[in-house]
């Protein structure tokens, strides 16, 4: 879980410096990154998993920050 928050972070961060998003809506992209992530997360994660997970948490604040884009438009 602690991988696919960093990652997650580490992406919010990005696009809003980017000014994709605005800084409030890290929380929120992040919060909402960690939501979809629940369902999928391991006890004991293999190196894989952890690298699988990072790359997965990128795309899905990708995929919200689209969202939030189009909602406040």
């Amino acid at each position: 879980m602690t991988a696919a928050l960093n990652a997650a972070n580490e992406r919010a961060n990005e696009i809003f410096r980017q000014e994709k998003i605005g800084y409030l809506d890290i929380a929120k992209v992040v919060e909402g990154a960690m939501e979809s992530h629940k369902k999928d997360w391991k006890e004991a994660p293999s190196l894989e998993d952890i690298v699988a997970v990072d790359a997965w948490a990128r795309v899905r604040v990708d995929e919200l920050a689209e969202k939030m884009k189009y909602v406040a438009a």
